[in-house]
């Protein structure tokens, strides 16, 4: 199975951001991504060519990386303890392709790393019995 998304461009943020390793210790983050998608769910590249995405603003999908960041922070839970995440963490997810974070309403099956641990130590029970 191949993905109907390819990213077309990245607009960086403009200021950097210091990163933890000494060697390259500045970066800039990405602000929006743009991602092309091919028209019914056809693989990437077969309906437009490669070299030709920029050209198809009518199928791009943008990912704004702070509306996304926000969204996870105000709306999404843990689904094992029902905790909150932290700005810009990103949680476990126990569906392979499950939705992003929806204005006014969280991302389903999403656990911090410690509870997705917790989960696995448990027996793997779903997430509806948890203790």
């Amino acid at each position: 199975m191949h993905d109907p998304l390819v990213v077309t461009f990245t607009i960086r943020r403009p200021w950097p951001m210091r990163r933890h390793n000494p060697a390259r210790s500045w970066w800039w983050p990405p602000l929006i991504t743009v991602w092309h998608r091919e028209p019914d769910g056809h693989d990437a590249g077969t309906i437009c060519p490669w070299q030709t995405h920029w050209r198809h603003p009518h199928h791009w999908h943008l990912q704004i990386h702070p509306a996304q960041k926000l969204k996870r922070w105000l709306w999404s839970r843990c689904a094992w303890c029902g905790g909150r995440f932290r700005w810009g963490a990103a949680p476990c997810s126990l569906e392979w392709d499950g939705p992003g974070p929806r204005w006014f309403r969280g991302e389903p099956m999403v656990l911090h790393g410690g509870c997705d641990t917790e989960r696995l130590k448990a027996g793997s029970r779903p997430v509806k019995e948890r203790p």
